[in-house]
């Protein structure tokens, strides 16, 4: 068991989510399903919309089913900015506060 986050870049695709990131055999995939993974690059790299919902279906139904994943909870992070502070926001969109230091 593990609590892993993604904040996918902003991206308001599912093929930057959560799925891509921590079920398609990468680093952080601790399952390393091959029907999961064979799905989702299915989806990821089609541009048919009737292919990506029939895929993505597929893994996410199977990672639920498997109990791959078990999401607990959702969360957002704002952002505040001012031109006095210097910051770059993170992949991950994890706040570091420790990051930011006066101009």
């Amino acid at each position: 068991m593990n609590f892993q986050t993604w904040g996918s870049y902003s991206i308001n695709d599912v093929s930057a989510g959560f799925a891509g990131e921590f079920l398609k055999g990468g680093a952080g995939d601790s399952v390393k399903d091959a029907d999961v993974m064979d799905a989702l690059e299915i989806a990821d790299t089609s541009t048919d919309p009737a292919v990506r919902i029939a895929s993505y279906s597929k893994a996410l139904n199977r990672i639920a089913d498997q109990a791959f994943a078990v999401p607990l909870f959702s969360y957002n992070t704002n952002y505040v900015f001012t031109q006095e502070v210097a910051y770059t926001p993170t992949p991950d969109e994890v706040l570091r506060f420790a990051t930011m230091r006066w101009k």
